[in-house]
């Protein structure tokens, strides 16, 4: 496994026992055994999270076939599924959505993790885009990052992945 981002490969770390990540990382995985072919590799994304969210707010309600539990569905570390019929997902048709978390004081923020489901042939897409701003206030916003989300182009299996989008350390509530 590696978990610096390149492929594992035949010297790389073997896994014997457990570890322990301290930040968040994704993990790339190859399964080998003699006189068998190498794995396709495999990534999991981990997001470590250090303050609970205070107050969630979204500027437009979700579809009303993907409301989970509301907008606290995006902050209460349960995990979703492949299987979107399950009712733990948020979904959003056609829309932009800005999604506002107030930690509730002041912080250091240095990443923003986004879960997400892809299942083409339901038509459920990763979103194309995530920005992230920060204000001390509430009412100020500075952009800090921005990551384009590759989009399929081909009919897949339902996958689920986590977006971590890392910039530099900034001071916010919101």
């Amino acid at each position: 496994y590696t978990l610096d981002g390149t492929r594992p490969d035949s010297t790389s770390e073997k896994y014997t026992t457990p570890f322990f990540l301290h930040q968040s990382a994704t993990i790339n995985v190859i399964a080998q055994k003699q006189g068998w072919l190498t794995s396709e590799p495999n990534s999991q994304t981990i997001a470590r999270t250090r303050y609970p969210v205070q107050k969630i707010t979204l500027s437009t309600p979700p579809d009303d076939q993907y409301k989970a539990d509301g907008p606290s569905s995006l902050v209460d570390f349960k995990k979703g599924t492949t299987s979107f019929s399950e009712g733990a997902w948020l979904g959003f048709q056609n829309k932009h959505q800005t999604i506002n978390l107030n930690m509730g004081q002041l912080i250091d923020i240095s990443a923003v993790s986004i879960s997400a489901l892809e299942a083409t042939g339901s038509y459920i897409f990763f979103p194309k885009e995530v920005n992230v701003s920060i204000s001390k206030e509430g009412k100020k916003y500075l952009p800090v990052a921005s990551k384009p989300i590759p989009q399929a182009d081909t009919p897949a299996p339902p996958s689920l992945k986590n977006f971590i989008i890392n910039f530099d350390t900034q001071k916010g509530q919101y």
